[in-house]
């Protein structure tokens, strides 16, 4: 899949650009990607979407639910209203041996960007201020900033997307997940 931008995602899928993440991460598949997030992948199981809000309202929202999909490239997690995604503890783990890169956003409008390689949490940034970068090498991914203006938690996918090699379209997000409880 040649590299692409996620215009459609903040439309097709505005309440999870409200209040979620999402975490890609390289060459890593879906039931290893949730044992690294610490999901009992005993217990996974497939859902969709639906599957995972319905879990979510009969619990009164205090479940946190992970959601894989094999996508190009390796695997996306989806987490609606849960950021276990960006923690660094999870990003690098998820790294281990590899690359990820989680964006998240609250529904007070604050989010990050996070950049994970071999266990080394690289870059992270505050979605409306990547001037504000930290990490082991928060200067690595300066040619790929977003440009201001544009919604960044949109660009910051496109930006998570080109870091990782992991691509995904919207049929991604249409069909079941792989998902689980995160302990």
């Amino acid at each position: 899949m040649s590299e692409q931008t996620y215009d459609w995602f903040g439309v097709d899928y505005q309440w999870l650009t409200e209040s979620g993440c999402l975490t890609l991460v390289k060459d890593l598949a879906e039931r290893e990607a949730l044992l690294r997030f610490g999901v009992d992948v005993t217990a996974a199981r497939p859902m969709t979407f639906q599957d995972a809000a319905a879990e979510l309202m009969a619990s009164g929202g205090g479940l946190a639910l992970a959601l894989a999909v094999a996508v190009d490239g390796g695997t996306l997690v989806v987490e609606y209203n849960q950021f276990h995604g960006e923690e660094p503890a999870v990003l690098a783990a998820l790294s281990a041996g590899t690359t990820a890169s989680s964006v998240a956003r609250t529904i007070n409008g604050t989010g990050s960007f996070t950049h994970a390689a071999n266990g080394s949490i690289r870059t992270t940034f505050p979605l409306d201020h990547p001037d504000r970068r930290t990490g082991d090498a928060p200067d690595e991914l300066l040619d790929h900033l977003p440009l201001p203006g544009e919604d960044p938690f949109v660009t910051a996918l496109a930006l998570a997307a080109r870091v990782t090699e992991v691509n995904f379209d919207a049929s991604a997000l249409q069909g079941e997940f792989l998902g689980g409880e995160v302990a």
